[in-house]
């Protein structure tokens, strides 16, 4: 419980959050099945970089909906504690001002919305599939 792998989860495109899912979006996947094939218990995982593209993001609704699935990707896998969106601080164009507009709107989606995880020592399979955009 002391220990994380920190993940970068972009798209790298502004207008297909899914594109290459899941080698960009969804690759800690990748990580949980060899875990799960050697027998290693799957670790703490966080997404400390998550996003579009290095100075873009899509319109707000757009980026809620993109949110809204990346949400529903994570939440069955409880060692994936969350996902830090890309980027607030200087720098990159003027990313920060856009995802800036993200932080009431997403506030509000996660205040109302709310997903099952499964209970230990249950597991979500790996399945990559159940949840392409």
């Amino acid at each position: 419980d002391r220990l994380a792998i920190a993940l970068h989860e972009y798209s790298y495109l502004a207008d297909n959050i899914g594109h290459e899912y899941p080698h960009k979006i969804g690759r800690f996947q990748d990580l949980f099945q060899i875990c799960d094939q050697y027998g290693i218990p799957r670790p703490t995982v966080l997404i400390t970089e998550w996003g579009w593209a290095y100075q873009n993001v899509p319109p707000v609704d757009a980026a809620l909906a993109d949110i809204a699935w990346a949400s529903r990707l994570y939440a069955p896998y409880p060692q994936v504690r969350g996902a830090a969106i890309w980027y607030l601080g200087p720098g990159f164009g003027d990313i920060a001002d856009q995802a800036q507009q993200l932080i009431a709107p997403l506030t509000e989606y996660a205040l109302g919305n709310y997903f099952r995880i499964p209970l230990p020592p249950a597991q979500a399979p790996i399945t990559p599939a159940q949840y392409a955009p």
